[in-house]
């Protein structure tokens, strides 16, 4: 039945809807779309936290992990990768095939829950070998002499700790180790000879410089030129 000049029809229940026009839409109001379309918006977002919300067993072992930088930077390669990426960097692989990850955005954290014990301590990222009094130590060390190596470094302080980890610290500290640049340092008697041939040449025509023959200067040696290492910083 319907209400005279109204684009309405009853239903059997006595609710009275909008009637479909021949297009398939609605004559409601815009206020009524919006209300409709906000409860629908809420459902979704419901149905959305709960999925996220996995159910875990209670008698799970549970780590958390807070990637460096945020995890914001890592989603973009995809959950699914990032949780087979953790696997491989745990050692486990195809046996973590049981274990739930879930990434937390809002906390920028990782969840990680598995039911092995053994597993679980796998997945546990190492305790630094070194404190950051420590760190501060060794990269003084470094800005003191520059020239020192990582194993003259180890016994000055001294550490009980790997040549490869007092690498590590320096190049987070920004310090990268490369070869030094060898340069000769000119003596009293060798700055006296070149300003005396500037002041005997300096009324020189260009005429006159053409006439000499400059070569390229190479170093010749007899044996093996060993080159220093030393610290410096990146893009320096």
């Amino acid at each position: 039945m319907k209400i005279p000049g109204q684009w309405f029809k009853a239903k059997k229940n006595g609710k009275i809807i909008p009637e479909e026009t021949e297009a398939g839409g609605h004559m409601a109001a815009p206020e009524q779309r919006r209300k409709e379309e906000t409860r629908a918006g809420k459902k979704l977002a419901e149905k959305s936290v709960e999925r996220q919300r996995m159910k875990i067993p209670s008698d799970y072992e549970k780590v958390i992990m807070r990637p460096q930088g945020g995890l914001e930077r890592l989603m973009k390669f995809g959950g699914t990768y990032l949780a087979d990426a953790i696997s491989r960097a745990a050692g486990i692989g195809d046996e973590g095939a049981g274990d739930i990850i879930t990434f937390n955005l809002k906390h920028q954290s990782v969840l990680i829950a598995t039911g092995d014990e053994g597993k679980r301590n796998r997945y546990m990222p190492r305790p630094r070998s070194t404190s950051t009094e420590v760190h501060k130590l060794i990269v003084a060390a470094v800005v003191a002499d520059p020239f020192q190596r990582t194993r003259e470094i180890r016994e000055a302080l001294p550490l009980n700790i790997s040549e490869a980890t007092i690498r590590r610290r320096l190049h987070e500290a920004g310090l990268s180790g490369c070869a030094a640049a060898q340069k000769r340092y000119l003596t009293d008697q060798q700055k006296r000879a070149r300003l005396d041939f500037a002041r005997a040449h300096e009324k020189w025509s260009v005429g006159d410089w053409g006439e000499v023959i400059f070569t390229d200067e190479s170093t010749v040696t007899s044996r093996w030129d060993q080159q220093r290492r030393v610290w410096r910083p990146y893009n320096c």
